[in-house]
């Protein structure tokens, strides 16, 4: 038994216990209160323009999340990015609800699309758009990428 607030090998007030039930048989087991964090690295790899109008794209993707990840994810954009997005867009996410997207990697050929639609007045230019992963309550990961377009109705 190991506590993590002191770095120690203890017998009292431990937060992980490594049992050992034989020997290719192992269980790492939180103690008393102490919780494990699942970290994740997924990555956006690029997009590739299916259909393009002046108001609508779709876009396949490829993507690597990992396969143990414990919730649901999903992939979309913003344009021109998070920090600045316009509220002139629609978007239709990659997967849908309960499952999400498949994960692992995947590349074009797999058929993972988004869109992104303009719904705006006015003609707005762009330069870039942010592809990202994301669960229902954070964002995962995320990649801006270069993307010029005029859009208008």
């Amino acid at each position: 038994m190991c506590d993590l607030d002191s770095g120690k090998e203890t017998q009292t007030s431990s937060d992980f216990w490594w049992q050992q039930v034989s020997a290719t048989e192992r269980y790492l087991t939180p103690q008393n209160g102490a919780n494990f964090a699942l970290y994740t690295n997924c990555r956006v790899q690029g997009i590739k323009r299916i259909y393009t109008s002046s108001s609508k794209i779709r876009c396949q993707v490829q993507y690597y999340i990992p396969p143990f990840h414990p919730k649901a994810c999903f992939i979309s954009s913003y344009i021109p990015n998070r920090a600045n997005q316009s509220p002139h867009f629609r978007y239709n996410p990659a997967g849908r609800d309960p499952t999400g997207v498949p994960k692992g990697q995947h590349y074009f050929p797999d058929g993972v699309v988004f869109e992104a639609e303009y719904l705006g007045s006015q003609p707005y230019t762009t330069s870039t758009i942010e592809v990202v992963i994301y669960e229902k309550e954070r964002n995962l990961c995320s990649s801006i990428i270069n993307w010029g377009q005029t859009w208008k109705k």
